[in-house]
Formats: C-alpha cells, sequence, structure tokens
C-alpha cells in the first residue's frame, strides 16, 4: 500500500503581505472608533435632552428664590420684619390703604382732579331760573325762549345730568346767549358744589350741547377793584395790570358811554374804582356777575375836573348788569340822574375790537356842509345804534356793503355804512335801541382801509354829529330815590375805602 506524500505549504505573507493586513486593520480600528464617537455623541445628546427640562424649571425656581429673599428679607418696606412693624402700629400698609394709628388699615379711593373749565366769556344776555318741584324740562325751555332745534338738543343732554329725583329747591338753570342772541351754554346747578356746564359745539354737520361735571363749590363775592390809567388810551391796559380780563374794561365803557369815551377821553393819572360781583368754582374766577358801582377821578390838574359816580339800579337789573350794549339804562349818578342821554357817543362796540385805543377817536369830514364821523377800525366790528328810533333799510345788491339808516325822535336821523353783514333778524320798520346792533364793518374791496362813517341829519339838513345836543333819560322815580340813594352812599363809601374787604354773599363762603 503506497503512502501518499504530504504536501508542502506555501506561505504566501511576504512583507508586503503582512503591510496590506495591518493597513486593513488599522482601517478597521479607525471605522469602529468613528461608529463609536458618534455613538457616544448621539447618547450625549438623548441625556441632555432628557435632563434640559428639568434643568431649566431648577433655574427659574433658583431665580425666583433670590427674589423672594430679597423682597421678604432684605428690600426696604416689604421685608417681614418692615411688615411685621407696620402690622403692629397699624399702619398703611400701601398707597391705597390708610387709617389712624392703632386701628386696622382701610381702603382709599384714587382722588380723581375735576376737569377744570376756564372763565366763561362776557355773555351780553344771561337767564338765570330757579327750579321747583312742579316744573318740568319742557316748560323751562319755552319759558327761556329756546328754539325749538336747540330746545330737543339741550332736553337730550339734560336727560343724561338731571337729578333723578326731579328738580327742586336750590337748583337752577342759567342759559347764556351770545351778541346776536342765539343760546351758547347752559349752567345746570344741582347743589353748591355740584352743577354741570353744557356747551354748545359743532360736531361734524350737527350741533350739541356737551355737558361737563363741575364738582367744586361755587363762591360768589363782591370786589372792590381800584386801577390808575399811565396814559392816554390805557383803560384795556391798567385793567389786565390789576388781574382782571379785558371784559370788565368793556363794561366800564358801556357804562360811560354816554358821559364820554373812555377809550380816547381819559388821560394819565385818571383813575377808575369799581364794586363787581365775581363767581369762582373753588378758588379759580369763573365769571363776573353784577357791575355794582363805578367811580371816575380825574387826574389833579387833568382836561376833565368832574369826578363820576355810577351806581346800578338793583330792581330789576340783569344779572350781569353792565356787559350788554346800553348798559348805561340801568345806571344813575349819586342823586338818581340817569347816566343814559337821547344821543350817544360812538357807534363802534370797542369791547369787540381788538385795538380800540387806536382806533376809538374819529376824524370829523366836512365838504360844503356835508359832515359826518369817519372811524378808523378794523373789518367785522360790530356796529351800534347811537339812539333808539325806527329802522330803515336801503334796498342793495346781495353780498354789497349796505348803509342803514335809524329815524330817532326829533327829526333826527343816523346813516351807517358801509356795513359788510346785517345783525340777524333785522326788518325795516322795526324799534331799534339805544347801542342795539345793526350790522358789522365791511371788509374793504380796494386799498381804502376797513372803516365806519356815521352822518346825521336834522330837518333833512346834514349837520355835525360831534355838535350834537343829546337830552337825559328820566331818572330814578321819586317813590323810589330816597331808597337808591341810600344803596349809592353804601356803594360810596365802600369805592372811597381802598382797604374794603371781599363781601361774600349771604349763604355763601369764601
Amino acid at each position: 500500500m503506497m503512502r501518499s506524500r504530504p504536501q508542502p505549504v506555501r506561505l504566501s505573507l511576504g512583507i508586503g503581505g503582512r503591510s496590506r493586513s495591518k493597513a486593513r486593520s488599522a482601517r478597521s480600528a479607525q471605522l469602529f472608533g468613528a461608529v463609536g464617537m458618534r455613538s457616544e455623541r448621539r447618547s450625549g445628546q438623548k441625556l441632555w435632552q432628557r435632563l434640559r427640562a428639568p434643568l431649566q424649571i431648577l433655574g427659574a425656581l433658583a431665580v425666583l428664590l433670590v427674589i423672594n429673599l430679597y423682597v421678604l428679607y432684605y428690600r426696604h418696606g416689604t421685608s417681614l420684619p418692615a411688615l411685621l412693624k407696620q402690622a403692629e402700629t397699624g399702619r398703611a400698609l400701601s398707597a391705597r390703604l390708610s387709617g389712624p394709628v392703632g386701628t386696622p388699615p382701610q381702603p382709599s379711593r384714587p382722588v380723581r382732579k375735576p376737569k377744570l373749565l376756564p372763565p366763561l366769556p362776557d355773555f351780553p344776555r344771561i337767564v338765570e331760573q330757579p327750579l321747583h318741584a312742579s316744573d318740568t324740562l319742557s316748560e323751562l325751555l319755552s319759558r327761556a325762549s329756546v328754539p325749538p332745534r336747540q330746545k330737543g338738543e339741550l332736553e337730550t343732554a339734560l336727560q343724561g345730568v338731571r337729578d333723578p329725583g326731579g328738580f327742586g329747591p336750590g337748583q337752577s338753570l342759567t342759559f347764556f346767549y351770545d351778541h346776536e342772541d342765539r343760546l351758547q351754554a347752559v349752567d345746570y346747578r344741582l347743589t353748591s358744589s355740584l352743577a354741570y356746564h353744557l356747551e354748545r359745539v359743532q360736531t361734524g354737520s350737527a350741533d350739541r350741547f356737551v355737558p361737563v361735571k363741575q364738582t367744586q363749590p361755587l363762591v360768589v363775592s363782591t370786589q372792590r377793584i381800584e386801577v390808575k390809567l399811565d396814559g392816554k388810551s390805557d383803560l384795556l391796559a391798567a385793567i389786565t395790570r390789576v388781574g382782571e380780563t379785558p371784559a370788565l374794561a368793556a363794561r366800564l365803557y358801556e357804562v360811560l358811554a354816554c358821559e364820554f369815551n373812555l377809550y380816547s377821553d381819559a388821560q394819565a393819572g385818571d383813575r377808575l374804582r369799581l364794586l363787581v360781583e365775581k363767581q369762582h368754582l373753588g378758588e379759580r374766577f369763573y365769571r363776573y356777575g353784577r357791575l355794582l358801582a363805578v367811580e371816575y377821578v380825574p387826574a389833579t390838574g387833568g382836561a376833565r375836573t368832574r369826578r363820576l359816580r355810577a351806581f346800578l339800579r338793583s330792581e330789576g337789573s340783569p344779572v350781569n348788569a353792565g356787559a350788554a350794549p346800553g348798559a348805561s339804562q340801568h345806571y344813575y349818578s349819586d342823586n338818581g340822574d340817569s347816566l343814559t342821554r337821547s344821543i350817544c357817543k360812538a357807534p363802534i362796540q370797542w369791547s369787540r375790537s381788538s385795538r380800540p385805543a387806536q382806533s376809538s377817536q374819529p376824524v370829523l369830514a366836512g365838504e360844503r356842509g356835508r359832515w359826518a364821523l369817519d372811524y378808523q377800525t378794523e373789518a367785522a366790528v360790530p356796529v351800534v345804534a347811537i339812539g333808539g328810533g325806527k329802522l330803515r333799510l336801503v334796498p342793495g345788491r346781495a353780498g354789497k356793503p349796505q348803509t342803514v339808516f335809524v329815524v330817532h325822535p326829533g327829526g333826527l336821523e343816523s346813516s351807517y355804512g358801509p356795513l359788510g353783514r346785517l345783525a340777524r333778524g333785522l326788518t325795516d320798520g322795526q324799534n331799534i335801541r339805544q347801542r342795539q346792533v345793526l350790522g358789522s364793518v365791511a371788509t374793504p374791496t380796494g386799498r381804502e382801509p376797513p372803516h365806519l362813517r356815521l352822518q346825521v341829519r336834522a330837518a333833512g339838513r346834514i349837520v355835525d354829529p360831534s355838535k350834537l345836543k343829546a337830552t337825559r333819560e328820566p331818572g330814578v322815580p321819586e317813590a323810589e330815590r330816597a331808597a337808591f340813594v341810600a344803596q349809592s352812599n353804601d356803594w360810596a363809601e365802600k369805592l372811597a375805602r381802598s382797604d374794603e374787604p371781599v363781601i361774600a354773599r349771604a349763604g355763601e363762603s369764601r
């Protein structure tokens, strides 16, 4: 039996084979290392995602813990020791809690500051109506001659603010009318410290009354005021220097309008003393009441030497006596003589002019006996009648300046022109009061400045208006003169005393 010969084993591992094997081993190690690193990274990310939310919560709790420790133990006023000390004394725990020492703190309501109204303008007509339990709103507005359209607007506005219990004693309605007798504002007073001021404002294409609540007490007082004129035409500046409004200067002018022109005739050193009622809401001036007395004291050595006094006749006088054109009809001298004459001076309502001092002196123009007084003034300033009479209107072209005529008793006739706009409601042949507004100065169409020309005819002939002789109107009736003189003497004493205190009206306090 023959034996097989063993085959020789061939070794293929040489130097080149060993190097390739090592390279493969290195690549395998790198591959396994990269896989291991990626797996470790993934496991770390998964661990962070699991721990992220708890760590954020722990961080927020740590911040809150630090804030609470600061507020409760270190911050002044809110720390536990400070709170315990406040609780022991019973004082306020915050700005909204108050109370006396030793008592539990009480909540205090925040104080709302009331809306402050500016002072009211000097309305020429004011009507005050006291209210009674039996009054109805419709009857009150009809009694005050409120036009139908405004009546509906006012009823709507007042329904929202009127007393739920209805009208009663102590309540009043005050109506304020402008120079064209249009209702502009209403005061509804419920108590001495509660009222509503309803102002007529334009909202869109319609007008309505907007109420503003007033919670300050109404104080009515009588004050003595004295001014000294530093020069000619210084009336407005002198009134402003003592803290009053130009409306008071307009009242002084109207009261003395038939005696002389305060804007142009007064001289340096002249003095004016007056007693006037003033209304305040709290400590703030609201509006003027009645102008009770005026004393004009000329300077020593001046052109005028006669002292002039004017006293209001209280019986039947309006609540704002002195404010309306023609106010002189309510005032009399010491002995009861009227301060109103049949013909007054200037036909311009200087209280509505922005520069009355510069334009109040007329220029006398005359040619072949055709005399006229020419007043240089601004456009749109109101023109008033120098005396009462019947109105005569001459038809003119629409949009063109017009001239109007007033026929006075005694054969006098006055003409005023050019007027750009006539006063509302004027009709031919109607009766005109002295110093009633006829219209306004026209805007010039050429180089000529705005002006008013006053011309007067006597028995058909044109005369010099500055030389007209006017008769004085009747004074206080003899049956009432003793009471008037007693009242005027009392007011004269108050005018003469420079230390005269403020006089509060009965039932009111300052």
